[in-house]
């Protein structure tokens, strides 16, 4: 199995793991484990065993023994996930089936014995899991040698509350600007030219070069230099004429209940006149690929040609890039960060200054591993602000065997890693809705455990739960709150983009 399979394994064992200990969590309260004090233990048992598991998981940085062993206990989750679902089902449905009301004692021996049953074979296979021999090596060890503290092991509603979410963020300033000044002062230099025609602007560098961070970082200036519209489209190569246009429109409220039978040259036309009345707009086109050509050509007709108007666009490929730019003017290439300026990016999430001999011997080791680009400076920051003593030396010591992404979502901590798995349900750079995601996760179970307590009684809201997780997701910089609330709590966020590729032979980026 590939290092990068196995990774992705662990990751989702991790998460169906923590699943099932709160599905197990949620048992122990139901009338038919509290009446039957065997029943009970076994379902404790069970999640400590799970718990062991979990944290032997949680340890592991590459590829083991553990092939078959991971097999075995994803077929475990599995099952248990669905005897207890199941167990659940029928519970509800004698509840609701009145004809069978006389039936209803046998049915419910039947579903005690069942249960009895499941949870007995899951305990059985949850001992032969924790009997191997390199776990039990793990375990020996943790206890011998003191374990290392590490945020990762503590749970956000534990502790000290952060009085409100804005003071959460006062800290955190967007780290992959601290070596750009040069490129933004001169995308604003441009943005203030006041040239009687409409403008192109081409941001052009490598996956994780923080071409999107500082489009949008333009994007959200613009609004106080008097630009009256203003729209934000990631193109990514997957829409067609009519969708691209459609989207343009929808951002300026202009769109029309019959526009889907509309021909595709009258929402041109609509198009033009609503930037002919603008006059001054600013139009964001994210991750423009060589098979998008068509629709920069279809918005080139579309835009008036005389106006204050500016069109930037980020891209990994060259000649996209000079082809979209104005003429006489190259376009804004990022490059990756010199090895001074990574140490000061990586300081300042680490300890609040952008002062590289701040950092350690082993935070600077580590860093070198990396090629200067400030996607993984984030993302390795984050995970070391968050990881212990004992973690920060195995790092040091085994280097990287997979990519920084997977690493920082192996190592989440067991509340939030299912919560992240959910978001790849979105495609990544999607603007995910806050209030959308926490939904998801509620309706998932995902927080549960969380709300309610052991009497189901609730103790906190889901939607200050659902918060604190995305915080703490932010945090890691695994995910990126794009935007804010006027109280500030997050109001959209998207997911980090993959490992990024390598330079190809004709200076492109190819996607992956």
């Amino acid at each position: 199995m590939a290092a990068s399979d196995m990774t992705s394994c662990m990751m989702v064992a991790g998460a169906t793991a923590w699943i099932v200990w709160q599905k197990l969590d949620m048992l122990l309260p139901d009338p038919v484990c509290v009446e039957c004090f065997r029943m009970q233990a076994s379902a404790e048992d069970a999640k400590a065993k799970l718990a062991t598991i979990q944290d032997f998981i949680s340890t592991q940085y590459g590829p083991s023994k553990t092939t078959e062993w991971l097999g075995r206990l994803l077929q475990a989750l599995y099952y248990a996930e669905e005897f207890i679902d199941k167990f659940h089902l029928r519970e509800a449905r004698e509840r609701h089936e009145a004809l069978r009301m006389a039936a209803r004692p046998l049915a419910a021996l039947v579903s005690k014995c069942k249960l009895w049953r499941d949870l007995s074979i899951l305990v059985k296979k949850m001992d032969e899991l924790c009997d191997e021999k390199f776990l039990k090596e793990e375990a020996e060890g943790k206890r011998i040698k003191e374990p290392a503290i590490s945020s990762s092991a503590s749970v956000p509603w534990q502790g000290k509350k952060l009085a409100r979410l804005t003071s959460f963020w006062d800290g955190q300033v967007p780290t992959n600007f601290l070596c750009r000044q040069d490129e933004k002062n001169e995308i604003m230099s441009r943005i203030k030219i006041k040239s009687g025609w409409t403008a192109w602007t081409s941001i052009w560098g490598e996956q994780g070069t923080g071409k999107t961070f500082l489009a949008r970082w333009v994007y959200s200036q613009v609004k106080y230099m008097g630009y009256e519209w203003r729209n934000w489209v990631h193109v990514s190569g997957c829409l067609d004429e009519r969708e691209f246009l459609f989207n343009i429109l929808k951002q300026a409220g202009k769109v029309a209940r019959g526009m889907k039978d509309m021909e595709i040259k009258e929402i041109m036309i609509m198009l033009r006149q609503e930037l002919t009345e603008k006059k001054k707009f600013l139009i964001v086109l994210d991750d423009v690929r060589p098979s998008d050509k068509q629709l920069l050509q279809v918005l080139a007709i579309s835009i008036p040609l005389f106006s204050d108007g500016h069109i930037i666009t980020t891209t990994q490929d060259g000649k996209i890039a000079r082809w979209t730019d104005t003429p006489k003017a190259n376009p804004i290439s990022l490059k990756n960060l010199s090895n001074e300026e990574s140490r000061k990016m990586l300081a300042w999430k680490l300890h609040g200054v952008p002062e590289a001999h701040r950092l350690s011997k082993e935070e600077k080791d580590i860093l070198d591993k990396f090629r200067g680009l400030p996607l993984h400076i984030s993302l390795l920051g984050g995970f070391l602000s968050n990881a212990g003593e004992r973690e920060r030396t195995a790092l040091a010591e085994q280097g990287f065997k997979f990519d920084i992404l997977q690493l920082s979502c192996h190592r989440l901590p067991v509340h939030l890693k299912p919560c992240f798995i959910c978001m790849a349900l979105f495609p990544v750079e999607f603007l995910i809705p806050t209030r959308r995601l926490v939904r998801l996760w509620l309706a998932k179970g995902l927080l549960d455990s969380c709300c309610y307590g052991r009497e189901r009684e609730r103790i906190r809201q889901p939607e200050d739960v659902g918060e604190t997780f995305i915080l703490e997701l932010a945090d890691r910089n695994v995910i990126d709150v794009v935007s804010w609330r006027a109280d500030g709590s997050p109001k959209s966020c998207q997911m980090d983009p993959p490992n990024p590729p390598h330079r190809n032979e004709d200076g492109v980026f190819p996607h992956t």
